[in-house]
């Protein structure tokens, strides 16, 4: 560097001085090229990395997103195929369940037409039952009718009695409260008369008493001191517990936030290694790509030529896994997300349309087994026509066997009641004579109704037997013709063939129930006729009441009973002798109105000995009501006519306040006694509505008067 000194002109050799200025111009050109290349080469150095960088950020956010979304998408398909397991679980148990709803809806079906059948039957006989009542309760109704007539006539007399004997309590009433005013009138003028004459004895005590009242007013002093004293500390202590509460509560809380920091921290360390974890993931993604690039030779081009290269590898997607893979991780997690999406919506697509074939089968399946079951329907409906057909003739043949045994059991058994009813006439007494034999009727006409009718009732069934056979004959003449119509009316042949059995065999079950019950009937009466001819009564002493209530009531049905027996023989009697003119009643009748009139009379009388006592206790009570509302609410109430209430002031007797409940209005002569009595009126009683407020008010005034005066 020494000879590069320059160029002067004092040198010399000035030829030499030249060239090697020249050189060193040249060398000098050359370093700040190499320079320029250099800072060129740092800058591009720089830039690339700056451009590194901020693709290895957008890198990260990138995969982090991309690994939340897929933790994400893990989720949902574990979530769906776990929903899915349970989906499939619930199919299964439904249809369980259905099947089984299914079979207990039959038998409950089954049930309820059982049930059906025996209300029929039993709304037969309620309906009998229903008719006998009837007719037995509008006899009564006669019967009451006639007895309210008569009573109502009693009731009008003891009611104007009753408002007659009112009208005078009344009067009464009246009478003793003005007695009453006079009496306390009377008190007070005595109270006001008496004038005190107090001797030195009793001065001497009362300034005794006055130094115990002034002692004692002290003490009570004293004890109310101690007492605020004791209030004071009271509050002290408090307060104090109060923030020993408080600060026990903020260190529970600082407690509480401390364990909280230590699962923080904790949190804090595992977010630490799984971030470790990430940015290891990160490099290998990093070195996985830098290799691609290297294999391709895209080493050195930029950022646009690398979008460029993405974009020219993502058309062979869809040559092999292995490239495919390769290509996403390229291509970046957005693609590989949208793939995963369009997946996704394919798998979607797929279960919905695998549900829908699984629909279809399971569809075909039940219509399959429904063909199945139709078919084993007709098969079974031919073989129950078949063996129906045998049956009826078998019961046809069976009931003409029973018709003729039942005609021959209806001879012998008239024969035997016919014997019966001779050796009974032959045997009874003459007393008993006209029940026996009215009793007898009444089996007899009872048991032959029954015969006529089961009598019938085989007749019609041997009728209908017949017309079924002959429809069964010409049935089963026409069956080979309409084979092809038997789907269609097979079943309803069958149900009315099935039907028509059920209600034969009901009827029958019926009749033989009624027969039954006509046996059983005549063996229950005649062990009552013997039991009425053995039977003596026996007399027994038993220690009770001379007046009881239960006597009374069994003495009183005794004699009802008695008088009914007696008004029944008689009318019975009438009815027989058959005498359309006669316009006369038997005394019976007469008799047991009498009765029963007298056991109203006795019944208004106990009524009116409750009502007179009851009247006495509210008098009473409402007496001392009247006293302790005047005691404590400074009042005296009394009640008026007409919904009326007059009001007197225990400060003020002579005056007075009437409230009208109907009208809703209020009277007084206290407005010339109080002062502003408009405008109290219109403050508590129009403006807020509180009447006690006002009457509170009224009183406060007129005490306040006396003691002015």
């Amino acid at each position: 560097m020494s000879n590069s000194g320059g160029s002067s002109p004092f040198l010399e050799s000035p030829g030499g001085s030249r060239d090697m200025g020249s050189n060193s111009e040249q060398s000098n050109r050359q370093v700040q090229a190499l320079q320029f290349k250099l800072n060129t080469i740092q800058n591009e150095y720089e830039i690339d990395r700056l451009q590194l960088q901020k693709q290895t950020n957008i890198l990260e956010k990138k995969y982090k997103a991309t690994i939340g979304e897929l933790e994400k998408s893990l989720n949902d398909t574990k979530y769906l195929y776990e929903n899915n397991a349970k989906l499939e679980q619930e199919l299964q148990s439904l249809k369980e369940t259905s099947t089984k709803s299914t079979t207990d809806k039959d038998k409950f079906i089954q049930e309820l037409q059982i049930t059906l059948q025996n209300n029929d039957l039993e709304m037969d006989a309620l309906k009998q039952q229903y008719d006998s009542k009837l007719s037995k309760l509008t006899n009564q109704c006669n019967h009451f009718k006639l007895e309210a007539d008569s009573s109502r006539s009693l009731l009008l007399k003891y009611e104007n009695e009753v408002k007659r004997q009112s009208v005078d309590i009344k009067d009464l009433q009246h009478q003793v409260m003005e007695k009453d005013d006079d009496l306390s009138s009377l008190k007070a003028s005595k109270m006001m008369n008496s004038h005190p004459n107090y001797s030195t004895e009793e001065f001497n005590e009362l300034t005794e008493m006055n130094k115990m009242i002034h002692d004692q007013v002290q003490y009570t002093k004293e004890l109310e001191l101690a007492n605020m004293q004791q209030a004071n500390e009271l509050k002290k202590l408090k307060q104090s517990q109060d923030s020993s509460t408080f600060w026990k509560l903020e260190n529970e809380k600082l407690q509480n936030k401390l364990k909280q920091l230590h699962t923080l921290e904790n949190q804090y360390e595992n977010l630490q290694l799984e971030n470790i974890d990430l940015k290891s993931k990160l490099t290998n993604w990093e070195i996985y790509n830098d290799d691609d690039d290297d294999d391709n030779g895209n080493h050195n081009n930029n950022n646009n030529n690398n979008n460029d290269g993405y974009n020219n590898n993502d058309g062979n997607k869809n040559s092999d896994c292995t490239n495919k893979a390769k290509n996403n991780l390229q291509s970046g997690p957005e693609e590989i997300i949208r793939d995963w999406k369009l997946t996704k919506k394919e798998c979607l697509v797929l279960t919905d349309k695998n549900d829908k074939l699984r629909l279809d089968n399971n569809n075909l399946k039940l219509l399959n087994d429904e063909m199945a079951l139709e078919r084993n329907q007709i098969l079974d409906l031919n073989k129950s026509y078949e063996n129906s057909i045998v049956n009826l003739k078998r019961l046809n043949h069976e009931l003409e066997q029973q018709k003729s045994l039942s005609f021959e059991e209806c001879r012998l058994l008239r024969e035997q009641l016919d014997d019966l009813y001779s050796a009974q006439s032959i045997t009874s007494s003459e007393t008993i004579s006209n029940e026996k034999n009215a009793l007898k009727a009444n089996v007899s006409e009872s048991v032959n109704n029954l015969l006529n009718t089961y009598k019938n009732k085989t007749e019609d069934l041997t009728s209908e037997l017949k017309k079924l056979n002959d429809q069964l004959l010409s049935n089963s003449n026409d069956v080979e013709t309409q084979r092809k119509k038997r789907k269609l009316t097979s079943d309803q042949i069958g149900l009315n063939y099935s039907q028509r059995l059920n209600e034969l065999q009901l009827e029958n079950v019926k009749i033989s129930r009624e027969l039954s019950k006509a046996q059983g009937t005549i063996q229950l009466l005649q062990e009552k006729l013997e039991k009425l001819t053995k039977f003596k009564e026996k007399r027994v002493r038993i220690l009770q009441l001379r007046d009881g209530p239960f006597i009374k009531d069994q003495f009183i049905k005794k004699s009802k009973l008695r008088l009914l027996e007696k008004e029944n023989s008689d009318l019975l009697n009438e009815l027989k002798q058959n005498n359309p003119n006669s316009e006369t009643i038997p005394i019976s009748v007469y008799d047991s109105l009498n009765f029963e009139l007298q056991q109203f009379e006795q019944e208004v009388f106990r009524s009116n000995k409750r009502f007179f006592r009851l009247k006495q206790v509210f008098n009473r009570k409402s007496l001392e009501f009247i006293d302790v509302v005047n005691s404590l609410l400074g009042f005296k109430l009394e009640f008026q006519q007409d919904g009326r209430v007059k009001i007197f002031s225990c400060f003020k007797p002579e005056k007075y306040l009437i409230a009208d409940l109907n009208e809703n209005t209020l009277k007084s002569n206290l407005d010339a006694n109080i002062d502003n009595w408009d405008d109290l009126m219109n403050l508590w009683v129009e403006d807020r509505g509180q009447l006690p407020c006002f009457l509170a008010t009224i009183t406060l005034r007129l005490w306040e008067q006396q003691q002015a005066k």
